[in-house]
């Protein structure tokens, strides 16, 4: 016969104990740890903001997975600690740029522009979000998506490609 063990857990426990904090007080407390951060995030996003504008001024004119690859990681970086620092429509259009950046390197593609409307989004939402139009910023998020759906039909994967003409050739 098998003998199960079930360890006890010392947070099961606590929860079954009276006392402690209500969640509302747990949820105000956490909102109050955010807010002390909110600041330091903010340093760490203008950081990162200068970051993403050095990675994109040292992008070639012919595609090098190198530099894409830095200008990820930078923007990866942002992700979360602009939405910590109440940018989350930053958090978003930094998510796109990883994005578009993967779609082009799955793809083989390459081209800038797509990439500087992402980059200058990602100034426009540090300047303006925290205190700027709801429409307009909503408006900016809608662009970049259509850039990047615009970009993906323009450079579908290989397997998505369509067949020539006479239908795929036969293997040899």
């Amino acid at each position: 016969m098998t003998k199960l063990h079930r360890p006890k857990y010392r947070l099961a426990e606590l929860l079954g104990e009276p006392g402690g904090k209500t969640v509302a007080e747990a949820v105000k407390a956490a909102e109050n740890g955010l807010m002390a951060l909110s600041g330091n995030c903010l340093d760490f996003v203008d950081l990162a903001l200068k970051r993403i504008d050095d990675a994109y001024a040292a992008l070639p004119a012919v595609r090098e997975e190198g530099a894409m690859t830095q200008l990820y990681r930078v923007a990866d970086e942002l992700i979360g600690v602009a939405a910590t620092a109440g940018l989350t429509t930053m958090d978003r259009a930094a998510y796109s740029l990883c994005d578009l950046i993967d779609r082009m390197s799955g793809v083989g593609a390459w081209d800038r522009e797509p990439i500087r409307v992402h980059v200058d989004a990602l100034h426009f939402f540090r300047r303006f979000e925290l205190a700027g139009d709801q429409a307009e910023i909503r408006e900016v998020l809608q662009g970049l998506r259509r850039v990047c759906e615009k970009f993906c039909a323009d450079n579908p994967p290989p397997s998505e490609q369509a067949a020539p003409a006479n239908g795929p050739s036969p293997a040899n």
